[in-house]
């Protein structure tokens, strides 16, 4: 122990007599931006899968540039110290010098600190780390959110819970179509992140870093389901999708629909028309099942739906109409 006090007590001499920089002195990180690429562009590029740990299993925090940490060395209170990590990613400690911490985590660093001072100083050290604060780190999230733009981030920030301090995903947000920008030393990589999977639980939701750029693709070709269908939504339009296809991917007609009261409405030259589909009739074979429009809009009513009673007032076009434009 005295021999350790010896030691301190000469290192801390030393680095007395030592040039000590200003504040303004002080380099920061570098923010080169990820270059743009935009939702649609993102959306017809292959990338890899970026998938994260198992459902249970939790990723350990990586310590940034920053960050203070609380080091303790059991049984020599002396090199027990609270210190920051430096714009280059180091922290500076008694007898051991500058030592590498950023981008371990926490029980990394441990064992580094207890290899260094095993070799010259304790036999069998203990070294426990504690990241006390957070520095905040950001991300960038584009394409179809509420709110996209630049978010700090503090911790283990996975990208779903990045996505929602967006707003959410926007209404024709693509949510197996997300692509996050990554930096790494060979440039910027690419890597796809399906949201629906991780959030049925098929997948791990991945943890973002300091400056991924996140990008929801936008559903461009797209129909719209709503009314009595089992999951009304917006849903990627096919070329020579049906009715009967489309309804298909809402799940289906719920136990309170009217077969035989769809409206399907179709924008053309900037106004909206209304047709007339009977699905009884299709599945019976006595209409034809025919094809939609890119952003058409289907409403399925009740079958004693006052609403249908209004519509069916107005000038409906026939079924044998709606098949002639296609």
């Amino acid at each position: 122990m005295k021999k350790i006090l010896l030691v301190c007590l000469c290192y801390s001499l030393l680095t007395a007599c030592m040039p000590v920089k200003s504040n303004s002195e002080k380099s920061s990180p570098s923010y080169r931006d990820v270059p743009s690429v935009s939702a649609a562009r993102a959306a017809t590029i292959k990338y890899p899968p970026l998938i994260g740990k198992g459902i249970g299993e939790s990723a350990e925090y990586k310590i940034g540039f920053f960050d203070l940490l609380d080091i303790k060395v059991f049984d020599a209170d002396e090199l027990t110290l609270t210190t920051r990590v430096d714009a280059r990613g180091y922290i500076s400690m008694p007898l051991l010098g500058s030592v590498l911490s950023a981008g371990l985590s926490s029980r990394q660093l441990e064992h580094r600190l207890e290899g260094m001072l095993r070799k010259d100083l304790l036999q069998n050290p203990k070294v426990t780390v504690f990241v006390v604060e957070h520095t905040a780190q950001r991300v960038t999230i584009e394409g179809e959110v509420k709110r996209p733009g630049v978010f700090p981030i503090k911790g283990n920030v996975t990208v779903l819970q990045a996505v929602a301090t967006a707003g959410g995903l926007a209404e024709f947000a693509v949510a197996d179509s997300v692509v996050l920008f990554r930096k790494s030393n060979s440039g910027v990589r690419g890597y796809s992140v399906n949201l629906s999977a991780i959030r049925n639980g098929q997948q791990g939701d991945p943890l973002v870093k300091n400056e991924d750029r996140i990008v929801v693709s936008r559903l461009e070709q797209r129909v719209t389901l709503e009314g009595e269908v089992v999951r009304p939504s917006v849903y990627p339009y096919k070329d020579k999708m049906t009715v009967l296809q489309a309804i298909a991917l809402g799940g289906g007609l719920t136990g309170l629909a009217a077969p035989e009261k769809i409206i399907l409405f179709r924008r053309s030259n900037g106004e909206e028309r209304l047709y007339h589909v009977d699905l009884s009739a299709i599945r019976a074979g006595k209409s034809v099942d025919p094809y939609i429009a890119h952003d058409d809009r289907i409403v399925v009513h009740r079958s004693n739906s006052r609403y249908w009673l209004k519509e069916a007032s107005t000038v409906l076009a026939p079924l044998s109409l709606l098949n002639g434009l296609l």
